[in-house]
């Protein structure tokens, strides 16, 4: 039975199902086992078996019966942690198709008694991304009959090997942690990596790997593996990586936005042509979360853009010029598409302009769209967390209307003064 209450646990708790099996034995005497009572309460609770077809459906776990057509060998690798792993593949079908299920570590040794033409009854789900593989949490044989599609590739997917790529390192994280399997934290780094196909994800198991490394260096990365059957190319690295420094200049390919379409991720750059304001949205999840639109064009068209997250608090004003790798793109419903740049995204201004050290005097203005110094001869975006209204003096460095604060000077101004200059600002810019 705990095979089956695996399928619902995470809507009743053990001792509750144990209750409704019992409750379904006693309502049906000598008719039913505790097997078939159990596959019962999981049914009234909505979950059944579905067909290998149906294993693209959206649901967080399954349980089918399917044929073994194919098995691979179970094959031990070290983790990025150092513990040993093993991972195994099988590949079962039914008449409606077939799927290759993932299995791992002590899943993996059992698949040693599983024997091609075995029928199984597995409880699993979604292996990542991939719709076609599935992650196998528990198994066992069935004695039923399966009939397979007539026609069968019988071919498992190949071992993904490590290659050498050679690619331009466009934007990186912090340091992140994540829970292992055994409970305790590792640590990584992602990062996107661009060359002529185009920007990917890079996904570092070995932070150290990547010290030393800012962007926009060219490198060579030796024992790269990439993560097959997704929308956008990924690789890892870890101990059995090396990475090597290059000379030579690599290019990262950009979509030209009237190229964009709507079948997968892009990277494009251009002008924020129009800006919205930074608000709170409620995620499916029910996460309370950041949004904010913009307008970009680059000269063949313009797009529009929703930034989430993080990327909806990056300092931006009209008239930057930026580039957005990893876009989601997605279809608009009066036609046309847009790009919504969200998790495992990278949002790059360019420092077109001279950076030069300035001695500046004005007001400060605190929007939804940042902190701005009012100047008489300019508007400034600072980096920097100012009291509203309060009139400063600011050293630092200007890069276009962006202001990196060294230092900063409160000085007296009159209040008629401060409205003055902020009755400027607000005509000149159309309201913030």
């Amino acid at each position: 039975m705990r095979f089956h209450h695996a399928l619902v646990d995470d809507l009743i708790s053990w001792d509750e199902f144990q209750a409704r099996v019992e409750a379904k034995v006693e309502e049906f005497g000598d008719l039913v086992d505790d097997h078939t009572a159990a596959m019962m309460v999981v049914t009234d609770l909505g979950r059944h078996h579905v067909k290998v077809a149906g294993l693209t459906a959206r649901s967080s776990l399954f349980s089918f019966f399917a044929k073994v057509v194919k098995k691979g060998e179970a094959q031990e690798f070290d983790r990025p942690d150092g513990e040993r792993g093993a991972r195994a593949t099988v590949l079962v079908g039914d008449e409606t198709g077939t799927t290759l299920l993932v299995l791992w570590d002590e899943k993996a040794c059992a698949a040693g008694e599983i024997n091609e033409g075995d029928v199984l009854e597995v409880i699993g789900r979604h292996a990542g991304k991939s719709p076609g593989e599935i992650t196998v949490l528990a198994f066992r044989p069935a004695l039923c009959e399966i009939s397979c599609a007539a026609a069968l590739d019988a071919t498992l997917p190949a071992r993904p090997e490590r290659e050498a790529i050679e690619v331009r390192l466009l934007a990186r994280s912090e340091v992140r942690t994540y829970s292992k399997r055994n409970g305790e934290e590792g640590t990584m780094i992602e990062a996107i990596v661009g060359d002529a196909q185009g920007p990917s994800r890079l996904v570092a198991w070995e932070p150290g790997l990547l010290s030393g490394y800012d962007p926009p260096v060219c490198i060579r990365i030796e024992g790269a593996l990439k993560r097959d059957g997704q929308e956008v190319r990924e690789y890892s690295i870890d101990t059995q990586s090396t990475l090597a420094m290059l000379t030579i200049d690599i290019p990262a390919h950009l979509t030209r936005v009237v190229d964009i379409g709507t079948s997968a991720a892009c990277s494009c750059a251009g002008t924020v042509v129009a800006l919205g304001l930074p608000r709170e949205v409620l995620t499916r999840g029910g996460r309370v979360s950041m949004v904010r639109n913009l307008t970009l064009a680059d000269g063949t068209a313009q797009i529009q853009v929703a930034l989430w997250g993080e990327a909806a608090v990056v300092p931006l004003m009209p008239g930057d010029e930026i580039t957005l790798y990893l876009a989601t793109t997605r279809a608009r419903r009066n036609g046309g598409c847009e790009l919504s740049v969200g998790k495992g995204f990278a949002v790059e201004v360019a420092d077109l302009h001279e950076t030069t050290g300035v001695h500046l005097e004005g007001s400060v203005l605190v929007t939804r769209n940042g902190t701005f110094l009012i100047c008489r001869e300019a508007t400034y975006l600072l980096d920097h967390d100012l009291p509203h209204g309060t009139e400063v003096a600011v050293d630092g460095l200007a890069t276009g209307m962006h202001l990196a604060v060294s230092r900063v000077t409160e000085i007296s101004a009159t209040p008629g003064q401060i409205r003055e200059e902020i009755a400027e600002f607000l005509a000149k810019s159309g309201g913030v």
